[in-house]
């Protein structure tokens, strides 16, 4: 989703894949610390990791061994963190949802949330 977003206009954190180590280290020389180590599959946060300088990642990365593939690093912008969640059913959006995420200021990143969730009739544009 995070790409399609970029791709759409709308901003959103520089990130990269954690699949090859020379991507990893030109994003880390690029982009300013600190970083996200995110899990690409988790909800709400599970599983994050702030990471302040590359020497910190390789061994979260060696604790992670093949999984590491499923995470991405993400350049750390200060501030909430929203989560959309919806259902559609017959181009009708029937439920939304955008819980709001805190986080520490550092070390693992545990959520707490504040939901905000609705019933929709709202119809879908487009065909």
């Amino acid at each position: 989703m995070r790409a399609r977003a970029k791709e759409a206009g709308i901003a959103v954190p520089e990130f990269v894949h954690v699949l090859n180590y020379d991507n990893l280290r030109e994003f880390m020389n690029r982009v300013p610390a600190p970083w996200l180590l995110k899990p690409r599959s988790q909800a709400s946060g599970i599983g994050m990791k702030k990471i302040h300088d590359p020497a910190e990642l390789w061994p979260c990365l060696d604790q992670l061994g093949d999984n590491q593939s499923n995470y991405l690093l993400e350049q750390f912008i200060p501030g909430s963190v929203y989560h959309v969640d919806s259902v559609a059913s017959e181009r009708d959006m029937v439920f939304r949802g955008s819980p709001r995420l805190w986080r520490p200021s550092s070390g693992d990143l545990a959520p707490r949330r504040r939901f905000h969730y609705s019933h929709s009739s709202a119809r879908f544009a487009g065909s």
